[in-house]
This record gives structure tokens, C-alpha cells and sequence, in this order.
């Protein structure tokens, strides 16, 4: 580090150590001498430099889909780098640098890479106004999103800030820049507060060089004398920040593999050589292995390489076999780095770089079937090896039916099959473990062997756990043994949902036979709406496979299952899923039945998963009507919608003109809480206003924050007894909230209560607020759900309950929870800060954004 960069990060270290947390906190701008510091920090780093470039807005060619089959270009904003006829390339605020292929002229503006002057300062107020949690003036769809191109997956969030930070004062916008670093200081994390802001994005600028550096040994078009450059960059420029110590073991390592690149000559006629020559040069080539990352969360696998191919240094020691072993024992703590990097996931900094002693590892469990984490271990099975012979040791591996015997049974499978199947069976009978049996029955399946198919029709029938026995019928039914349908089909009506279920829904579901879809139709009802969930998600993938043709029978009990599933209102909370397109959290059964009708055969508007829970009740029923009316059965009716009658001009024109009018903020607020208080009809009359007014009027935010606060008051709020003992002053407590605008301290005030006063002949409640966007208000419910016969017990005391929920806004999921906790700390007011947090991020909503709050308690006592 040089002296000058040492004496700037020292005086701005001291600077902020001392007023940054104080005083960046409130939000307000960041003192001008600090941001001076910070900045003159900031331009030491090396980092490419936005001084006098122009910035755009760009399309990329790339759209997404719409829920109404349109689709958008994804959109960007950065620096101009460089243009002509062919491409551009753009520098983003997150500073991703961006190579753009041009589009023909006339390309739909869905597909088209071009690029349009924008607005630097336009786009730093929008973001500034969106980490303040203020509307931006004129917008009426929501709060300002940050926007494509401003974050990055390398330098998130306050990084990116900085760098529009730097790119305002520089275009002679001080106070917006000064703003912007003051968001920076507040977004520190609590495990944050206290620490200067700088040793802060120290630490960040450092995690995404580091990070950037990490990816690129995942490409081998980048020498390793490149790595090391990068390496050193972050040590000279970033010595004392946190993810410097990596970057350092890095730079070490690089320093002596760039030597003995320069320095290794390989045999002479290599690979025509001695086995035990060929594979110490391919482990001296493991420094190159390109593996890729299999799933997420999930691991890098070296075998895994970008384009499949199996001419790489670990396929090759694979193919050597036993004669690589000694080699790769070896290699095992060879620390030197390979091209291949792994991650817990990709959107956050998880990533490492494998060593060839973890490929070596990798490369031993392919050859060994087992999992051998050390030298020392690898070592002893390698000479039990050359003691009894290879066979021997599988084959008693295989017997013993523990955790490691399903990847022996897979290697004396491969190499000695005449050993297998009496192996196969002793370990199948022997083990007990629902990860195991399964296993080397799909082992045992492989065999053509009379003995084989009798084993399999035993267990069909004895076998310990539903995962055997499905395992089994897979088995027989690929044998041609339909029958064993009938056998699945009986399991599901008559045994108690267990571990691997969900493997008996999906034999049921892929066997292809209708009279499974019927027995499953018929016998769901009785199951918890988790397996309900497992049986549509199963139906669904069933249906995309593209390898299986199903007949018109099956499509046919297909759909009647799907149809009968939209009137199951019951939700599984505590669920977050993915399917192609189809994302859920805390679905609802008729919700996913419906999603995947859609994708069927109606038109893609036909259903919304974004629409309040009223909205695709109102379309579910439409969807089972055409269904209905298609086979000739009676229409069910369809729920009506909420109609609030408007109020006169009369009453809302001065209310309005009063608004428009305030000129100060007690005036202004006193005009506001006059027209919230005429009431929800008064919406309408708002939302007109707003349609007519110009984009330039100054009173659109004072318009839109009246039609947010109007659409929050409450129109209903009810109680659903159930039979159970409902106590009086929980109803008096509800009763006020009508005519008001809902707030969170109210759903804590009646949580709290609940909890506190839970009828003795209650299991437990339900509290659920929602808004739809037509404009009706608020509907409160709180739901009581009776104890089961003889299952009563006290209202208060110490017991537990478990908790789960969610609070949605426009169709996303703002948050997801579920846990346990005792009864005296849910009665407390702190139990529910962060989904008082929560609550107030979904009320900021617009006011024909859906809202959605479902929160479950149940006593475990």
C-alpha cells in the first residue's frame, strides 16, 4: 500500500470512526467533509472511472413474459463505454461491464439492444427516494423500484450507491451525492452498527473483488498470471479489509502454480506411458479442471464440465482405476488451486475455489465407491484392497445395508456383476434406513434374474416403509406387472402418510393408469394439505415431462382431479416453491390447481397469482364453471364483490381543494386527515383526481398518499367463533377498526389478546387481513378453530404454541415464517416486531395493490 493511500484511509478512518454511525443514521446527508474523505478513498481503489461518460438507458434483446403473454425488455442503466454499428458496451452503476450485440433496425422493442440518453441525476433521486421510503412525485404504481443495472450479484447494494454517489458530485450534484453515502451508512447490518462506514465498504468493495476473482477461475480463458495480478490488486489496494486474508492465500498459491507452469515439462510420450506415471502428470493437470456447480444449493462436481466432456484430467484418472489410487491418496492434501468453484448459491458470496486435493477426493470416490474424507482412511481401504481383493471388499460393503452400501452396490454392479445380487439382497434385508433399502432395491431392479423378481414381489408386499415398497412396484411395473397398481393404490387409501409418501403419490400420478388419478382424487381429502401440494406439484411434472405421451383417459382424470382441487381453500404454510414458471409461498391448494390449468389449455389471463386471495377465489370458481358447463354439470355461483358507494362531490371537491391548498406540513396533514376521515367512499373521488392530474402537478404526492390511506380503512372486521367460547372484550376490540385505516399496532393489539385470552375449548386461531385491489378495503377475520373432542384445556399459562405466516404485497411474498415459542412471550407485544416490520411495508402499498396477511397460531400444551 502506498503511503498516500495508507495517510487517505487513515484520516478517513478516523473522520467517520467518529461521526459516521452518529450522525448517517438519521438519513440525512452525509457532512460534506466526510463524503470529501470518502470519496478521495473511494478514487484509490483502481476501479474504472465514470468522469465524463454518458449515461444510458439500454435493452439488452432479452424480454420477459407477462402473466397477459406480452412481454418486456429487460431494462438497464450505466455509462456509455464505447458504441459503433455492431454492439456497445455499458458499465452499470454496480460496475458490471456489459457487452451488447446491436439489433436490426425495426426489431420489436421487446428484442432490441439499443441504447437512449438518460438521466444519471433523475435515476440517483428515484433510488435516494426509494431507501427513503418515500413515494417519488408522480409515480402512481408503487414505490420506486432501484431499478435494472443499479445492484449487482458482486457489489450489492452499498457499493453501488457509492459509485452513483461519486458519478452525482462529479456532474456538480453535491447534496444528492452526499444523500446517497448516508444511505450507505444506514444500510448497515445490525452485526454492523458501530463500525466506520468505511472499514464497512472496505470490507465490501474487498468480498466483491475477491468474489470477481473466484468466478474468474471458473473460466479457463483466464491465465492464472492474471488471477495473481488480481490477487495482489486486492492485498495493495485493500490490506486491512476482512476478505483480504483470502485474497492473500490466494495470491500465495498463485505465485508458486505460475512457477511451475513456467517450469513442468510432461513425460515424454505421455499418455503412452506407465499407468503409474500417466497419473501422477494428470493429477499435475488438475490445476485446470473445469467442474461446474450441479444444483443449489448443492456442490461442484469436477466431472461436471461446461460442454460434457469426458476428456479431462479426472475422467482420465477415473478410466486408470485402481492403478490411479496411489496417486490420488497422494494429491489428497494438495492444496494448489483447480478451474473449478463451488457455492452454497449464486446470488450471495458463498463461492470457493476447489484444490486438487478435493478433485483428488472426488476422482478416489468414483474409483472407491466410499467416502473417504482423509489419507489415513483412504490409505487403510486401499490395503484391504490388495489383502482380499476388490470383489471381496464390495461385495462385503454391500452386505452390510448401511449409508455407504448403495455406492458399493453401484461399483459390483459395474465391476464384478456376478457377485452382485446375492450381496444386493443380504444389504437390502438387512438395512433399516429409508436412504438405503430404496436404494439397493433400484439396484436389485437392474438385474434380469428370476431370483430378482421374487425378491422384488416380497417386498412389494413385507417390505419396512413406504419408500421400499414403492421402490418395489417401480420395479415390477417396469417388468410388465400392472397389477401392482392396484397394490400402490390401496397403500395410499389405508396407510398413514410417512417419509417418502410423496414417492407413492408420484408412482401413482406417472403409472399412467386413470383409475390411480380417481383413487387419488377420491382418497386426498383425508390427507393434510401438504400432500395435497405434493400431488399437484407431481400432476404437474407428470404433465411437462417431455418423454411421456399420457392417453386421453389419463388427461381426462388428470384435469377432473385438478377441478375438484379448486374449491380446497386450505393453504400449506411454511412453503416456498418453484415450478418452470409457477412461484408460491404459503400456497393455497385451489390457487396451485388453478396456476396449472391455466398452463393447460386457458388463456393466460384466466388466473393471477398476483391478485388478492378474493380475486382467484372469484376465478377458480370461473375456471371450474367452464369445466363444468364443458361435461354438462350444474354452475356454481360466484361470490359476489364488495361495492362501496362513492360520496358526493359535494362532500369530496372541498375536502380536495382544501389539500391542494395546505401550505404548510400541519395544514397539509390536517387536510389529509379530513379527507381520510369521509371515508372509504371518498376513493373514488381520489383515484379521479389523480387520473386527471397533469404529471408536473406538485399535489400528485399528497393526491397519492391520500388514495394509500383511503384504500387502508377498514370495511369488515369479523370474528369466526366456530363454537368456540369467544370472550367479549376480543370483540369490542375489533369493532372500532372499521371506518379507520388499518395499522400494524391494531394486528398486534388483537395477536397479543388472542393469544392471552385462547378459549379452553379453542386449538388455536387464525388472523387474516386482506385488501383486494377493487378498491373495497380492508377485511379483517379473526378465525377460531375448535379443540378436538376432550381435547380442551387452560386459556393462560406457560404452555407453547406454534406460530406460523406470512404478509404479502402485490403477489410476493414480503416475508414467510413459522417456529414455536411459549404462550407468555406471543402475548408480548416484542414477539411480534419484525411482523409489525413487515405489516408496515405491505400497508405502504398503492391502494390497488392486493395485500394479504394470514397469521395461524396453535396450542402445542
Amino acid at each position: 500500500m502506498s503511503s498516500r493511500l495508507l495517510s487517505v484511509f487513515v484520516a478517513v478512518t478516523a473522520v467517520l470512526c467518529a461521526a459516521a454511525s452518529a450522525r448517517a443514521d438519521d438519513g440525512d446527508a452525509l457532512p460534506a467533509d466526510e463524503a470529501s474523505a470518502v470519496f478521495a478513498w473511494f478514487d484509490t481503489l483502481g476501479l474504472p472511472s465514470t468522469a465524463g461518460l454518458p449515461f444510458v438507458r439500454f435493452t439488452q434483446g432479452i424480454s420477459v413474459e407477462q402473466d397477459d403473454g406480452s412481454r418486456n425488455p429487460v431494462v438497464g442503466h450505466g455509462f456509455l463505454l464505447s458504441t459503433d454499428v455492431a454492439s456497445f458496451v455499458v458499465l452499470t452503476p454496480a460496475l458490471d461491464r456489459q457487452t451488447v450485440k446491436r439489433t436490426p433496425p425495426g426489431t420489436p422493442l421487446h428484442a432490441a439492444a439499443a441504447t437512449e440518453p438518460s438521466d444519471l441525476v433523475a435515476l440517483a433521486t428515484t433510488v435516494d427516494s426509494a431507501l427513503a421510503g418515500q413515494p417519488v412525485p408522480g409515480a402512481r404504481g408503487g414505490y420506486a423500484e432501484l431499478g435494472e443495472g443499479v445492484v449487482s450479484r458482486y457489489y450489492g447494494r452499498r457499493p453501488a450507491f457509492l459509485v452513483l454517489a461519486r458519478a452525482c458530485d462529479r456532474r456538480g450534484h453535491p447534496d444528492l451525492a452526499r444523500r446517497l453515502l448516508a444511505r450507505c451508512a444506514n444500510e448497515r447490518r445490525r452485526n454492523e452498527r458501530g463500525r466506520p462506514l468505511l472499514d464497512v465498504l472496505a470490507d465490501d468493495v474487498a468480498r466483491a473483488l475477491l468474489w470477481e476473482l473466484i468466478d474468474a477461475f471458473g473460466r479457463p480463458e483466464v491465465p492464472r498470471s492474471e488471477l495473481l495480478v488480481a490477487a495482489r490488486r486486492i492485498v495493495d489496494v485493500l490490506p486491512d479489509a476482512g476478505p483480504t486474508k483470502s485474497a492473500a492465500q490466494f495470491a500465495k498459491r498463485l505465485e508458486a502454480m505460475v512457477a511451475e507452469d513456467e517450469s513442468h515439462t510432461a513425460p515424454a510420450d505421455f499418455p503412452d506411458v506407465a499407468a503409474d506415471i500417466a497419473a501422477r502428470e494428470w493429477i499435475f493437470r488438475l490445476r485446470d479442471q473445469n467442474g461446474q456447480q450441479w444444483s443449489q444449493p448443492g456442490s461442484c462436481s469436477v466431472f461436471a464440465t461446461p460442454d460434457h466432456d469426458d476428456d479431462t484430467p479426472a475422467h482420465h484418472l477415473t478410466r486408470l482405476g485402481y492403478d490411479a489410487v496411489p496417486a490420488l491418496i497422494d494429491a489428497l492434501d494438495d492444496a494448489r488451486l483447480t478451474r473449478s468453484v463451488g457455492f452454497h448459491r449464486d446470488f450471495h458470496f458463498s463461492h470457493e475455489v476447489l484444490t486438487v486435493g478435493d478433485a483428488a477426493a472426488q476422482v478416489l470416490y468414483r474409483i472407491s465407491g466410499q467416502d473417504l474424507p482423509n489419507a489415513e482412511s483412504a490409505r487403510a481401504w486401499w490395503d484391504e484392497i490388495q489383502a482380499r481383493g476388490p470383489e471381496h471388499v464390495l461385495a462385503e460393503a454391500v452386505r452390510q445395508g448401511d449409508l455407504g452400501s448403495p455406492a458399493q452396490a453401484r461399483k459390483l454392479l459395474e465391476q464384478f456383476p456376478e457377485h452382485a445380487l446375492t450381496a444386493l439382497i443380504a444389504g437390502a434385508r438387512a438395512g433399516r434406513d429409508d436412504r438405503v433399502r430404496p436404494a439397493l432395491v433400484d439396484r436389485i431392479a437392474e438385474i434380469d434374474d428370476p431370483a430378482a423378481t421374487a425378491f422384488l414381489q416380497e417386498e412389494l408386499i413385507d417390505g419396512p416403509t413406504i419408500a421400499t415398497r414403492v421402490a418395489a412396484a417401480d420395479a415390477l411395473f417396469d417388468r410388465g406387472q400392472s397389477d401392482v397398481v392396484d397394490t400402490m393404490i390401496e397403500e395410499f387409501r389405508t396407510t398413514a402418510p410417512a417419509y417418502a409418501f410423496d414417492e407413492l403419490i408420484r408412482f401413482l400420478v406417472e403409472c399412467g393408469q386413470p383409475r390411480a388419478l380417481d383413487a387419488l382424487s377420491a382418497a386426498v381429502d383425508a390427507r393434510a394439505p401438504h400432500w395435497r401440494i405434493q400431488l399437484l406439484q407431481a400432476l404437474f411434472i407428470a404433465q411437462k415431462d417431455p418423454r411421456r405421451t399420457w392417453s386421453p383417459e389419463w388427461d381426462a382424470a388428470a384435469e377432473s382431479l385438478l377441478v375438484a382441487r379448486l374449491a380446497d381453500r386450505e393453504a400449506r404454510m411454511g412453503l416456498s416453491m418453484r415450478m418452470h414458471d409457477i412461484s408460491m409461498t404459503d400456497p393455497r391448494v385451489c390457487d396451485l390447481a388453478a396456476a396449472i390449468l391455466v398452463r393447460r389449455r386457458q388463456p393466460p389471463g384466466a388466473f393471477d397469482l398476483a391478485a388478492s386471495s378474493s380475486a382467484r377465489d372469484r376465478a377458480c370458481i370461473r375456471l371450474a364453471n367452464t369445466w363444468r358447463a364443458q361435461h354438462g354439470q350444474p354452475l356454481l355461483p360466484e361470490p359476489s364483490v364488495p361495492v362501496i358507494s362513492p360520496i358526493d362531490a359535494a362532500r369530496t371537491a372541498p375536502a380536495l381543494a382544501a389539500l391542494r391548498a395546505a401550505s404548510d406540513d400541519d395544514a397539509r396533514a390536517a387536510a389529509l386527515d379530513a379527507l381520510v376521515g369521509l371515508g372509504l367512499g371518498a376513493l373514488p373521488a381520489v383515484e379521479a383526481a389523480l387520473q386527471t392530474a397533469p404529471g408536473d402537478d406538485p399535489n400528485l404526492t399528497r393526491l397519492q398518499t391520500a388514495a394509500d390511506r383511503l384504500a387502508l380503512i377498514v370495511r369488515a372486521a369479523e370474528i369466526e367463533a366456530d363454537g368456540v367460547d369467544v370472550p367479549e372484550h376480543l370483540r369490542a376490540l375489533l369493532s372500532p377498526l372499521v371506518g379507520a385505516p388499518v395499522r400494524a399496532e391494531y394486528a398486534v393489539d388483537i395477536l397479543t389478546s388472542a393469544v392471552r385470552a385462547l378459549p379452553s375449548n379453542a386449538s388455536g386461531f387464525e388472523l387474516v387481513i386482506e385488501r383486494a385491489e377493487d378498491g373495497s378495503g380492508v377485511a379483517l377475520t379473526l378465525r377460531y378453530r375448535p379443540a378436538a373432542a376432550g381435547a380442551a384445556s387452560a386459556g393462560t399459562g406457560d404452555g407453547s404454541c406454534s406460530y406460523s405466516g406470512n404478509v404479502t404485497r402485490s403477489g410476493r411474498a414480503l416475508s414467510s415464517w413459522s417456529g414455536a415459542s411459549s404462550t407468555t412471550h406471543l402475548q408480548t407485544a416484542d414477539a411480534w416486531d419484525s411482523f409489525a416490520d413487515d405489516l408496515d411495508r405491505a400497508f405502504a402499498a398503492r391502494a390497488r395493490e392486493p395485500i394479504e396477511v394470514r397469521v395461524v397460531i396453535t396450542r402445542a400444551d
